[in-house]
């Protein structure tokens, strides 16, 4: 098949992944593949566009009936452009799930970037340890309820530092929620390409964040109840917030590398993590106390770790795999009616009815 992938800026991490990274995986499967023509569509069987670029598919498709046209990573603001396009790229469940209801065409692509890879680590018991960040700077400033809160904790106990990987010049230094200086040592290091194999080199766990914080955790569980009788539902049950765009690849760098990963527990890196055996997945503070300190305290459940996250991931979420099956997919492609389902809640009076049905239920049942 011949392809054209297009995008206005190539240098964003997403289009490195889906136009210049995808481009020669499909170049080494044999396919033609034509990167920023625009405008010459009659020639083409496909043709993916970043999201970003809000493209106007109506017009392309006018060019060109014929040619498949996919949308690569979404964004809420995008909707009108996924109901217009074939297909989309998205890069996990959760960004699949919520374009569904607008395009039933989507497609996980695991957004692995092209970077050079150094040896991975080779993990040694040590006085002090590198625990690395690398990503944007929301989710450090999100850190404030799990992730800090534990350093803080490790830091009385043992020496660590904590190294933050972003884009320090554009965006500024992180303030909000950083971890108390008395107790943990934490270095802003600026971003740029291909940086991952100096920064990389000697760190010890790797920690991805995914989880947004909320303002009142117990106000909103107080708020949110529907039946403590019928669902049983406790002060103690989970609520979990993250980006409509979440993913894991942030974890599957650290992996290439061979450094170990603790992670927010959501979606994504639940399909990418197994926990215990190729990484960490945790859900509070004290998972991340409890995960980081497991780690700390032994250089070989570091490299077991680390090494079955690297088998993990050469065996099923490598590019080379996401391109396989993305072809495969585009060939196999059909038109699939979006479906609308309508979510109803009970009325108040409904839940307070059966409340009370069930709790006559009970008594009766215990007299």
């Amino acid at each position: 098949m011949k392809y054209v992938l297009n995008s206005k800026n190539l240098e964003t991490p997403a289009a490195s992944v889906c136009i210049s990274g995808l481009m020669h995986r499909l170049k080494s499967l044999g396919h033609l593949v034509s990167v920023n023509d625009w405008g010459n569509y009659h020639s083409y069987d496909v043709a993916i566009f970043m999201a970003s670029d809000e493209v106007d598919i109506k017009a392309i498709r006018k060019t060109n009936p014929r040619m498949l046209i996919g949308l690569a990573d979404p964004k809420p603001n995008n909707v009108s452009q996924v109901r217009e396009a074939n297909f989309c790229i998205v890069s996990s469940i959760e960004q699949r799930e919520v374009f569904l209801p607008f395009n039933r065409n989507q497609f996980i692509y695991y957004m692995i970037p092209d970077f050079e890879v150094s040896s991975p680590v080779v993990h040694i018991d040590k006085s002090c340890y590198r625990i690395v960040y690398h990503g944007n700077k929301i989710h450090l400033n999100g850190s404030y309820q799990g992730l800090t809160p534990a350093l803080n904790e490790l830091g009385k106990k043992y020496s660590i530092q904590f190294d933050a990987i972003y884009n320090v010049s554009k965006l500024g230094v992180w303030s909000m929620g950083r971890p108390d200086p008395r107790y943990c040592r934490t270095r802003d290091l600026q971003w740029y390409p291909n940086c991952y194999k100096d920064y990389f080199v000697g760190a010890d766990i790797g920690v991805v964040q995914n989880h947004m914080p909320w303002r009142s955790e117990k106000l909103i569980k107080r708020l949110g109840v529907v039946s403590r009788t019928l669902l049983l539902e406790s002060s103690l049950d989970h609520i979990v917030k993250y980006k409509s765009s979440a993913n894991a690849g942030r974890a599957f760098l650290f992996g290439y590398f061979g450094i170990p990963v603790v992670a927010d527990a959501i979606p994504a890196t639940c399909d990418a993590i197994t926990d215990g055996y190729s990484g960490r997945l945790v859900l509070s503070a004290e998972g991340w106390y409890d995960a980081l300190e497991d780690l700390i305290n032994s250089s070989e459940r570091r490299q077991l770790l680390a090494n079955n996250f690297r088998k993990v991931i050469s065996e099923r979420f490598s590019p080379e795999q996401s391109a396989e099956r993305l072809v495969q997919f585009v060939a196999q492609l059909k038109n699939k009616p979006t479906v609308a389902i309508r979510k109803k809640s009970p009325s108040l009076l409904s839940a307070l009815f059966h409340m009370g049905c069930d709790k006559i239920y009970r008594k009766l049942k215990h007299a």
